[in-house]
């Protein structure tokens, strides 16, 4: 029996979610993804980056037979998220998309309580060197963030509003951080969010339907310096 797979669109620097499990639960291996990429992507060389909570994989190359790292699904309570880079061949970073949210990862049954397969290769180097320097990065400051339903503007299942956050710069990053109760329901109602930092102003997209609820959510910023 197959699958359900994840089905990424990416469209310059915006990877959006086109397909998605109905669950995606701890211990699950070989879960498939599949990209496809607009004309701005073409003889760029490409990485896809996965992130769950503070754990973080690269997978070179992603094409049709790309499957999530292993490593990536081992903590429930948080998002998978997807984005990817594509760069020059000397290597310089040409596009990085925002992050695409997934959904949050729920706990699975593990009857042996290990590791399922080995650590997920290849790895491009220079994507190693961004990981180390992400996982050296100082403690995140936590503070509270406010989406009113009235906030949102846009349409056709992306829709944004600004949002003011003290002391954030042009490195910050913000990463939302919903509780139980809110993953919960944004899963019921098929919405994600995800943030934008440009340049120390900070954007909250909606994808999925408009929400029409007032959201109060905790945020960690971070400052990154890669």
């Amino acid at each position: 029996m197959s699958m359900t797979g994840i089905q990424i669109q990416v469209t310059g620097n915006i990877a959006k979610v086109l397909q998605r499990p109905q669950k995606i639960t701890t211990g699950t291996v070989g879960l498939p993804v599949t990209f496809s990429f607009d004309s701005q992507w073409d003889g760029l060389q490409k990485v896809a980056v996965f992130q769950a909570g503070e754990t973080i994989r690269v997978v070179d190359k992603p094409d049709d037979s790309t499957v999530i790292p292993w490593e990536v699904l081992t903590e429930a309570g948080v998002w998978l998220c997807i984005g990817v880079y594509g760069s020059n061949t000397d290597g310089s970073l040409v596009i990085p998309t925002v992050w695409a949210s997934v959904g949050s990862i729920e706990q699975g049954v593990n009857p042996a309580g290990d590791p399922a397969a080995s650590p997920s290769l290849p790895i491009w180097q220079a994507m190693i060197n961004y990981v180390n320097a992400l996982s050296a990065r100082p403690a995140a400051a936590i503070v509270t963030i406010t989406l009113p339903a009235a906030g949102w503007i846009g349409t056709d299942s992306f829709y944004s509003q600004r949002v003011s956050v003290n002391n954030i710069t042009a490195k910050s990053q913000v990463d939302l951080k919903p509780n139980a109760q809110q993953l919960s329901q944004l899963r019921e109602t098929g919405i994600a969010f995800q943030t934008e930092n440009d340049d120390g102003i900070l954007t909250v997209y909606a994808l999925g339907d408009k929400p029409t609820e007032d959201y109060v959510l905790e945020a960690s910023v971070t400052e990154v310096t890669v």
